[in-house]
C-alpha cells in the first residue's frame, strides 16, 4: 500500500533509500528519445539473444529488493540537466540486440513480457540502435502479441536517416490501431520495409513497462526537485516491482542529455 496521510508521507522522505541516476556523454537530437542502457552508469551491454533482464544485470539502476512483505515505492526525484527534458523511469522488462539495418526480411525479435508483468499491460515496445545504422531513411514494422495473446502488427515507423539512425535513439513503436488491449506480451518480428538503410550497424526491440517521468521543465543547469506532489514528477508514488530492470529513456530539448540525479524510495507494507 502506499500511504494513507501527508505525515506519513513525510516521515518516509526522512529515512529513504537514495537510487542515484547518472546519464554521462550522451549527444542527442533535440525532441528525440534516447535509451541510456549503454551510455548512463551502471553501463548495460548492447543485448544479443532475447532475455529478461532483472536487477541483477548490469546496467541497471542499483536497488536490490525491499525486505519481505515490503514494496520499494518511489517517493520522489532530484535531477539536474544541461538542459529541459524529460526521464522516463522504466523496467526494462525483456529485449534484444543484433538485428540489422541492411536486412529487408523479418529478423526474429523472441522478446516477452517477464514474470513481473506478465499481461504486458502497459507496456511499451521500444526499438532501440545500439550500433549506427544508414543514411538512407525507410521504415520498419513489428509483429507482436498483444495482451489478449491476439497477433498483432504495428504501423510502420521510420527507421534510418538524420535522427533516426544514431546511437543511443530510441524509437517507440505504436500498437495496432485494431487492437483494444492495452499492452503487449510477445514481441515476435521485425522487418524492415522495401529499402536497407545502408548500413549494418546494430539495433534492437525492447519491452519497457512506464513507471514514473521526471520533468525538468527549467533553463540549462536548473535542478528540478521533482516531487509527486508538486508535479514535478508524474506517476502517483508508483510501487517498484521485484527484481525490477530499472533504466532511463530521456528526451532533451537540445542535443545532449547530460545530467544527474536521484530518486528517494521507501519500503511500505504490500
Amino acid at each position: 500500500m502506499a500511504f494513507s496521510t501527508l505525515s506519513e508521507y513525510k516521515e518516509a522522505i526522512q529515512s529513504a533509500t537514495v537510487v542515484p541516476i547518472t546519464i554521462g556523454s550522451l549527444a542527442t537530437v533535440a525532441g528525440r528519445a534516447y535509451d541510456t542502457w549503454t551510455t548512463a552508469p551502471p553501463v548495460g551491454t548492447a543485448p544479443s539473444t532475447a532475455t529478461n533482464p532483472t536487477s541483477a544485470t548490469a546496467g541497471a539502476l542499483p536497488l536490490t529488493n525491499a525486505g519481505s512483505g515490503l514494496d520499494w515505492r518511489v517517493l520522489s526525484a532530484r535531477f539536474s540537466s544541461l538542459s529541459p527534458g524529460q526521464y522516463i523511469v522504466c523496467d526494462r522488462q525483456g529485449h534484444m540486440g543484433g538485428l540489422s539495418g541492411n536486412v529487408t526480411t523479418g529478423q526474429t525479435v523472441g522478446v516477452s513480457a517477464s514474470g513481473r508483468n506478465s499481461s504486458g499491460i502497459g507496456c511499451w515496445m521500444v526499438l532501440t540502435i545500439y550500433t549506427q545504422i544508414g543514411t538512407t531513411g525507410t521504415t520498419v514494422s513489428v509483429a507482436y502479441n498483444d495482451s489478449d495473446t491476439v497477433s498483432r502488427t504495428t504501423p510502420a515507423v521510420v527507421l534510418g536517416g538524420t535522427g533516426f539512425r544514431e546511437a543511443g535513439r530510441a524509437i517507440l513503436l505504436p500498437f495496432d490501431p485494431a487492437s483494444t488491449a492495452g499492452g503487449v506480451t510477445y514481441i515476435a518480428t521485425a522487418t524492415i520495409n522495401t529499402t536497407a538503410t545502408g548500413t549494418v550497424g546494430n539495433f534492437g526491440i525492447s519491452l519497457m513497462q512506464p513507471l514514473f517521468a521526471i520533468l525538468v521543465p527549467d533553463t540549462s543547469g536548473v535542478v528540478s526537485a521533482a516531487g509527486f506532489i508538486t508535479g514535478s514528477t508524474c506517476g502517483g508514488i508508483p510501487a517498484i516491482p521485484e527484481d525490477a530492470c530499472l533504466c532511463v529513456l530521456a528526451l532533451s530539448t537540445s542535443t545532449n542529455a547530460i545530467g544527474a540525479g536521484a530518486l528517494l524510495v521507501a519500503e511500505t507494507a504490500e
